[in-house]
């Protein structure tokens, strides 16, 4: 079957299509933003040197996940969730398997207050975890 092709249209009618289509990708850009925006508030950010403490929920599922990283290989890091009790906000820390084994460690020794200081910029970055 081949598609049947219209070519009369109104002005109008080509006016409501074109509009449609505005109106979709604005509430799409719209809903990117939204989006980005929660997810920057919703990770624990830390910047060379800085060290916060975190309460782990430990109740709560902390999802390991395999992705695409930027050199062409694959990734995985753990999402924790945890509570920042200085604001109580719930957030999400993410660890890579190394620094995952420290916090599992931790946890499981029944110590879900950690303190977590982040050495070093980009791809040369360590956390050291502590109880706190």
């Amino acid at each position: 079957m081949t598609a049947q092709i219209n070519e009369s249209m109104s002005e109008e009618a080509q006016a409501r299509i074109n509009q449609r289509i505005q109106d979709r990708a604005i509430r799409q850009k719209e809903l990117e933003e939204r989006r980005a925006e929660e997810n920057k508030n919703k990770y624990v950010k830390l910047e060379d040197g800085q060290t916060i403490v975190l309460k782990f929920e430990v109740e709560k599922d902390a999802p390991r996940k395999e992705f695409a990283n930027k050199f062409g290989g694959t990734s995985k890091k753990t999402f924790y969730p945890v509570i920042d009790p200085n604001t109580g906000e719930d957030k999400v820390f993410s660890a890579n398997d190394q620094t995952a084994e420290v916090i599992d460690t931790f946890l499981n020794k029944r110590h879900i207050m950690l303190e977590i200081k982040r050495k070093g910029v980009k791809t040369d970055t360590q956390y050291i975890v502590t109880p706190a």
